[in-house]
């Protein structure tokens, strides 16, 4: 009865939401407008849960592209309105169809955090609204993996997604090439960018991003994902190349930490295949050598007179520092959300900013042009916000997603339920490498896109471990029967 309710929402909603539209457009053409995009997300969200999630997916990966090229007031907030309707919308879904709600691995101690960021705040009377903005920041990407968690995600649904990632990786190499081939015309005229100078005298490639630090972080998400599906669903001629591809392409960006966070979750890959981490790791070091042994010394100098000729005047060794200083200056709490490291942070500028005299270093001023680097970072935030204790829970967040995952790539489930946990810990140890120097799991394109394969690895795991209990049942019944069935012989 209540599947042949539900089968008839969407006559209900059509026609609930034309009246509506009738009515606002005749007050309000904008307010009509904004009002079918959210009618029409909340109808795709519900009627075709995965198309939502995918839609969701696009709009957190090219959100930054859209708002600088886009002259529509509110189309940055594109991707946090996703996560909102994702919240509300998926979970309720769930319980409609009478499908048990999916625990999201971490679950507690990401929730741990939260409750460290908000007391932290309380205790130093942080405005209610700064307060807002940052839990809204530090939650919205465990939000969305929770809410994508709530969607069933079976070995169909999991092979059309490695085709339509596929399909997305295509078109992102052939932007890639377009912007190799003639870079003053992409910057300029496609993105509308001057560019990020010169690194080993070549420019770096962005792809259709605004920076190659979010092009180089996207191509080695794939790239990991693709060594993943060869290793366990398929080797062949087109998977190979795209893997070389989109790894030149990371390569080509020039990113420090990119490269760092690749050669770490790849060799992690690598090591499911029978290989140690650590034979990979120098497999690939000799080549690496022989060919780029100067760029490799050049970068190694570079690096450290950067951050440590001067350590003070660096931005982010400067966040790191303080936040330490904080951590123990209010344990055991934080400043509490919206007030270090985070963007909310920035765009209310925090008075701990004043106090620590960050007016007057470069990067971190109360401007949008001066603070380019408050940002810049991410556990600075974490320690800054939620004290120690905040910290210790989401490391340990990311310990247990990476554990549940790796545990369920060794178990007895089907090669693309494997695949998946295999895709989302070696994301988590990417990530994890990329986040010393940049907010990936609070910021776009990345923090959707991690949460997001963390909800859908959660939910395909869930549905292979009922397939196996199920199996073991029906196996449990049939041995039963035999055993009857012998008895009267």
């Amino acid at each position: 009865m209540g599947n042949k309710v539900f089968s008839n929402y969407p006559v209900v909603l059509a026609q609930l939401a034309v009246a509506l539209l009738v009515i606002l457009a005749c007050a309000n053409g904008f307010v009509a407008l904004v009002a079918a995009v959210v009618l029409a997300a909340v109808i795709t969200a519900a009627f075709a849960p995965r198309t939502f999630v995918l839609i969701s997916a696009l709009a957190m990966l090219f959100v930054r592209t859209l708002q600088h090229r886009v002259p529509i007031s509110g189309v940055e907030y594109l991707d946090e309105f996703c996560v909102l309707v994702a919240v509300v919308v998926l979970p309720a879904t769930a319980v409609v169809q009478k499908r048990e709600l999916v625990r999201v691995p971490g679950a507690r101690w990401f929730v741990l955090f939260f409750a460290l960021g908000i007391a932290s705040a309380v205790v130093h009377d942080v405005p209610f609204d700064v307060l807002l903005d940052g839990v809204f920041l530090a939650s919205k990407g465990f939000l969305f993996g929770w809410a994508v968690a709530q969607v069933e995600w079976r070995v169909p649904h999991l092979a059309k997604l490695a085709r339509i990632g596929a399909a997305i990786a295509v078109f992102l190499l052939s932007c890639a090439a377009i912007n190799l081939i003639a870079p003053g015309f992409w910057n300029t005229a496609v993105l509308g960018i001057s560019g990020f100078g010169r690194r080993f005298g070549l420019p770096p490639i962005t792809g259709p991003f605004v920076h190659p630090g979010y092009f180089g972080t996207t191509m080695v998400l794939i790239a990991v994902s693709v060594a993943a599906y060869r290793l366990l669903i398929a080797r062949n001629k087109a998977s190979a190349l795209l893997l070389a591809f989109t790894v030149g392409c990371a390569i080509l960006t020039f990113r420090r930490k990119v490269l760092a966070g690749f050669i770490a979750a790849y060799a992690y890959v690598r090591s499911k295949g029978g290989f140690s981490s650590t034979a990979v790791m120098i497999f690939w070091s000799v080549p690496a050598l022989l060919v780029g042994g100067g760029m490799i010394a050049q970068t190694i100098s570079y690096t450290y007179t950067e951050y440590f000729a001067n350590p003070n005047a660096v931005a982010r060794i400067r966040l790191y520092l303080d936040s330490i200083n904080l951590g123990a200056e209010y344990f055991p709490f934080g400043a509490g959300f919206g007030r270090f490291g985070s963007a909310a942070a920035r765009s209310h500028y925090s008075p701990e900013y004043y106090d620590l005299g960050y007016p007057s270093v470069w990067g971190l001023g109360p401007t949008e042009e001066t603070g380019k680097f408050l940002t810049d970072t991410f556990w600075p935030a974490v320690l800054g916000e939620a004290g120690i204790l905040g910290l210790l829970a989401y490391l340990s967040a990311l310990w247990c997603v990476f554990r549940v995952m790796n545990k369920a790539f060794k178990a007895a489930y089907p090669p693309h339920v494997r695949w998946i946990a295999l895709v989302a810990a070696a994301w988590t140890i990417e990530l994890l490498i990329e986040s010393i120097a940049g907010a990936v799991f609070t910021a776009a394109p990345t923090y959707g896109l991690f949460f997001g394969i963390v909800g859908i690895a959660a939910s395909a795991i869930t549905s292979a471990e009922k397939n196996n209990e199920r199996k073991t049942e029906n196996l449990t019944e049939v041995t039963q029967t035999s055993e009857v069935q012998h008895e009267f012989r």
